[in-house]
């Protein structure tokens, strides 16, 4: 079953890895993966929004054997950019799927122009081999990059294994201590007051001109 951990990221605590694959446990011949995190924070105006990015890289060892899945799977399941635009137009691909085929169990097919076109069916059939490697995927990502907190210097590393995150953290005592790396209440967050304000002001403007 999988973990997520979160890290306290300090200066004079380096990240400790089990000198052990995260998959098969293999102690020898380990390479390195160069993985990272980032963080995205936003800044609200009146007349602009304005998105800020924060990369963190780190590397961990795994097996020549599994190396290679887990770097294609981290890249499969990234967030943001390109990647995230593919996913959205997978998960499109399979409600016209599901669409098309409850449209086929009542007898009243609008969708059977498109259907009849290959770019069109080929594009639905993608959506469910894309929806087939993300599940894998995930299982393949024995180490996946969630993210960087928002507002603390903490970032979120999900393991597939229960047991590899639990000697992770005896690894790494005192950056995975929980009073350390518990999460922020949501009205604590800067994001959340951020956001507030945005709104207030929006308002504000809207009634005046009103």
């Amino acid at each position: 079953m999988s973990e997520v951990v979160r890290i306290a990221i300090t200066p004079n605590e380096p990240i400790q890895w089990p000198e052990r694959c995260p998959q098969c446990g293999v102690s020898h011949g380990l390479v390195e993966i160069k993985s990272h995190v980032t963080r995205e924070t936003h800044s609200y105006s009146i007349a602009f929004f304005r998105v800020f990015r924060e990369t963190l890289s780190f590397y961990f060892p795994s097996c020549h054997k599994h190396a290679a899945q887990n770097r294609f799977a981290i890249f499969w399941l990234r967030r943001g950019g390109w990647m995230a635009l593919f996913r959205v137009s997978m998960y499109l691909a399979c409600f016209l799927t599901l669409f098309a085929g409850l449209q086929l169990a009542v007898g009243k097919l609008t969708l059977r122009y498109h259907l009849s076109q290959p770019g069109f069916t080929i594009f639905m059939l993608s959506g469910w081999v894309g929806l087939g490697i993300s599940f894998w995927a995930r299982k393949a990502a024995a180490v996946f990059p969630v993210g960087l907190d928002t507002d603390r210097n903490i970032m979120e590393i999900r393991f597939s294994q229960a047991r590899y995150a639990r000697e992770f953290k005896r690894l790494n005592p005192r950056t995975t201590h929980r009073h350390l790396v518990e999460k922020t209440v949501f009205f604590m967050r800067s994001g959340f007051w951020t956001l507030i304000v945005f709104l207030v002001a929006v308002a504000f403007v809207v009634k005046t001109f009103k």
